[in-house]
């Protein structure tokens, strides 16, 4: 005897023996439903991509190289999040240079750098180049190992930047811009990075401070800058 409970309270109602079976596979086949669609979002749910990492860039990475044979592609699938990376332009030691990492086979640039060669008055162009109104938003002097210039989130003429950064040892200059750092990373500290496995590979005297600059206050104009 099954019960059926209507605004008029409980009655009792006799069902057939075939009709008690039909409604007890539904129920069955309505729970087994919803357990399948909670086991489905549960396996979409673990088997997205893991976010990557922040683990610092291995800059002893060797293997296949970009830009000139100047970047292992190890870092730049590090940066990209993905296994597959392209780059387009190329680097040389002491000259102007512009290499794009793109991720994937995509145009999605992840990161750039661009050098470019100071003719005359090197001390000059580097105080300028690190002058305060550009130490602002976050950014900061690089360590004196690692070259003259600054780091920082951000990037000049663009919002889409994560971070960009410069050094220069007087004679080149080198633009580092993070555009696209994989989720999960540090662009600023992945910005370093770059900078100290690019310096002494660009940069001739890297990372000697040009000559007249005032190592212990590189903010301030040296000698030749007057006039």
């Amino acid at each position: 005897m099954d019960h059926i409970y209507t605004d008029g309270g409980p009655r009792d109602v006799t069902l057939a023996f075939g009709e008690s079976r039909f409604l007890d596979g539904l129920m069955i086949r309505r729970a087994a439903g919803g357990a399948g669609l909670i086991g489905l979002l549960t396996l979409a749910g673990c088997s997205g991509h893991p976010t990557p990492t922040a683990l610092p860039l291995d800059l002893s990475a060797s293997g296949p190289t970009l830009c000139g044979g100047l970047i292992p592609t190890a870092i730049s699938a590090t940066m990209a999040g993905t296994k597959t990376t392209k780059d387009s332009g190329t680097l040389v030691k002491g000259r102007v240079g512009d290499c794009a990492v793109y991720r994937g086979t995509g145009k999605q640039q992840v990161f750039r750098i661009q050098t470019t060669p100071f003719v005359a008055n090197p001390a000059v162009n580097a105080i300028r180049l690190v002058s305060p109104q550009h130490l602002t938003n976050g950014r900061r002097l690089l360590p004196a190992s690692f070259g003259y210039g600054y780091v920082g989130p951000g990037g000049d003429g663009s919002k889409s930047h994560n971070a960009s950064g410069l050094t220069t040892s007087g004679d080149v200059q080198i633009t580092v811009m993070v555009l696209d750092d994989a989720k999960g990373r540090d662009p600023v500290a992945d910005t370093q990075a770059l900078i100290q496995l690019l310096g002494p590979k660009l940069a001739p005297s890297w990372p000697k401070a040009p000559t007249g600059l005032n190592a212990a206050n590189p903010t301030s104009s040296p000698a030749s800058a007057a006039g």
